[in-house]
């Protein structure tokens, strides 16, 4: 689910690096149906991978989670 998530997320059409891995966002339109996927079902998702996420307040005053690997 992870790998999912980091995949899905929007590619910046002007960063070249981005674009060559993943693709310009209009040849992969796959990634906007699992953006809403994820954010139709967040509640469900945050549940078993809570021990993955740490929250970040934005600049705008919104709350996003980034994912972090820990061992064991």
């Amino acid at each position: 689910m992870i790998v999912a998530a980091e995949l899905s997320q929007p590619v910046d059409p002007d960063d070249g690096r981005q674009v060559r891995l993943l693709g310009r966002e209009g040849d992969q339109p796959e990634r906007e149906g699992c953006r809403s996927a994820f954010a139709a079902h967040a509640a469900a998702l945050r549940a078993p991978l809570a021990c993955y996420l740490t929250p970040v307040h934005t600049s705008s005053g919104s709350m996003t989670f980034t994912f972090y690997a820990h061992s064991s």
